[in-house]
């Protein structure tokens, strides 16, 4: 019986910054001293989910974010996985958030209480005041992924390293989930998923928010988290 080409694909979420509990967006941030712990324990994983077949699985790319805490998350894992191709890519960018961007959750609710529950009760159908709508950042995301596939062999494995908004459109993707629902996906810092690609049209996504550091915090607000 004919096996199926299949391409591997990491989704992995960049480590934490200094500016948690805001609406990051494109604000241009370095990993936090935690940040760095967080993506020291997601290249350990990763390594030991590369060596766990029978034959261990090479990590042929790495693709993140140009944004400066996904492009340093992804340096992490490639010096520790030994990865010789990173490519940044502004079509990994999150969202930009606009007005948003930088404050509090509370200070939004406080100043933009009816955008912002709109935004809570339905993330695709509405935007954040002065930012990216979300049909925009949909198609970045889908662009990402056809550019990137179609550098890509099938046997290959990859890992992309991006933000919580555009790996939550990604795995809508994958999981023919509706868009509008992408807040039911918990992406944590650090957080590893896992679709295998069949004759580059069949996606099957193995595991999602695999994370080994267990930062131990309550989800609480993370869902709305944009960065």
């Amino acid at each position: 019986m004919k096996t199926s080409a299949m391409l591997r694909i990491f989704l992995i979420r960049h480590g934490r910054t200094a500016l948690e509990g805001r609406y990051k967006g494109q604000i241009d941030l370095p990993l936090a001293p935690e940040g760095v712990k967080d993506m020291l324990g997601a290249a350990l994983a990763l390594k030991k989910i590369l060596k766990g077949g029978s034959e261990g699985v090479k990590l042929n790319a790495l693709y993140t974010s140009d944004l400066t805490r996904a492009i340093q998350s992804g340096d992490i894992i490639a010096k520790a996985l030994g990865v010789g191709r990173v490519t940044p890519m502004a079509l990994l960018r999150e969202r930009a958030f606009g007005k948003w961007e930088g404050m509090r959750y509370d200070e939004i609710e406080r100043m933009y209480p009816r955008e912002f529950g709109l935004w809570v009760k339905d993330p695709f159908a509405n935007s954040p005041v002065g930012g990216e709508s979300s049909l925009a950042v949909k198609r970045r995301a889908l662009a990402s992924i056809k550019e990137i596939t179609g550098q890509s062999r099938d046997g290959e494995t990859l890992a992309i390293v991006s933000h919580s908004g555009i790996l939550r459109v990604l795995l809508c993707y994958f999981l023919g989930m509706p868009y509008r629902n992408i807040f039911r996906a918990d992406i944590g810092f650090g957080g590893i998923s896992l679709v295998e690609l069949y004759d580059g049209k069949t996606p099957v996504v193995r595991f999602m928010n695999f994370r080994p550091q267990a930062c131990g915090r309550s989800a609480g607000r993370k869902k709305r988290n944009g960065g």
